[in-house]
């Protein structure tokens, strides 16, 4: 772990040795866990203490993904709020948007818990880190989904043509059976048969059947990419809505931290000029006291 190397050098140390026994594995996530709860505890102010412990023995004997997947959305949590977060959070932005997803989930299932766990000045994380993820997640989210929205617009546009296309192939060979049935009938009348004509027709008909076919599986397709998208630009949306109100928080949280600070600012020159006041006063009451002591000696 990269977070901090001061913290977990040690544990780094013995990393690598697959032929461990199960007692020798289980010691050392305690170990290690024992390590993320003093980094919760001392680096960001937070306790993990009322958060289900994950099941070392399960994880050491068994392997068990549950319980690995609860050590590791510690870890997660951790990473995004330590000193190299916005390395972390990059480098969460740069995968695909499932796997954004699903951090994004375990990020915030974990920060709910701490934000009720824990207790933060006026309700707010004093850490903006927990915003800072949930804004990048959504907007890469949102670019990705903007990404798949231009590229099945170009699709649509493409299948559009394409049954534009068909629909004119199709009224060619409409055109030509009307022809062909024409002349058919003349040959008719004239109590003829013309084998090739009637070859020539059916062929045709076969042909316009085939462009039927096509034009309704180009319909149909049209249907379904028109519905993805409209799925996008409301998901779009949505995300959009999300970011910005996560941004507003954050703002909020920023105002508030600015206001503390202008506090604490105010604070400390309140107490510098009462310090003033007071070394004014004792030399204020040290000049009386000259001023008797004169006034006696030239009597």
């Amino acid at each position: 772990m990269k977070s901090n190397t001061v913290w977990f050098k040690t544990s780094q140390s013995n990393e690598g040795d697959n032929n461990e026994n199960w007692v020798v594995v289980f010691n050392r996530l305690k170990k290690i866990y024992s390590l993320i709860s003093e980094f919760y505890t001392e680096e960001l102010g937070q306790s993990i203490v009322e958060i289900e412990t994950p099941n070392f023995n399960s994880i050491a004997k068994n392997k068990d993904s549950g319980e690995i997947l609860k050590l590791a959305q510690l870890i997660l949590v951790l990473a995004v709020q330590s000193e190299k977060n916005k390395e972390y959070i990059q480098k969460i932005t740069s995968l695909n948007q499932s796997s954004q997803q699903w951090l994004m989930i375990s990020i915030e299932e974990i920060m709910d818990k701490l934000s009720k766990v824990n207790d933060f000045s006026d309700g707010l994380i004093d850490d903006p880190s927990q915003h800072e993820v949930t804004i990048k997640l959504l907007k890469a989210e949102r670019d990705e989904l903007y990404e798949k929205k231009k590229e099945l617009s170009n699709k649509l546009e493409s299948v559009k043509r394409e049954n534009i296309r068909i629909n004119e192939q199709k009224k060619i060979l409409e055109d030509r059976i009307r022809y062909f049935e024409e002349q058919m009938e003349v040959v008719d009348k004239l109590g003829k048969t013309d084998l090739i004509l009637k070859s020539e027709i059916s062929n045709l008909k076969n042909q316009l059947d085939l462009s039927e076919d096509k034009c309704q599986e180009m319909e149909l397709l049209n249907e379904q990419k028109q519905k993805t998208i409209d799925s996008l630009e409301r998901r779009i949306v949505e995300i959009s809505k999300q970011a910005e109100e996560a941004g507003l928080l954050k703002e909020k949280m920023d105002e508030f931290d600015h206001m503390k600070s202008l506090l604490n600012n105010s604070e400390k020159i309140a107490a510098r000029y009462k310090r003033k006041l007071e070394d004014n006063q004792h030399l204020l009451k040290e000049f009386k006291v000259n001023i008797i002591i004169i006034a006696y000696d030239n009597n």
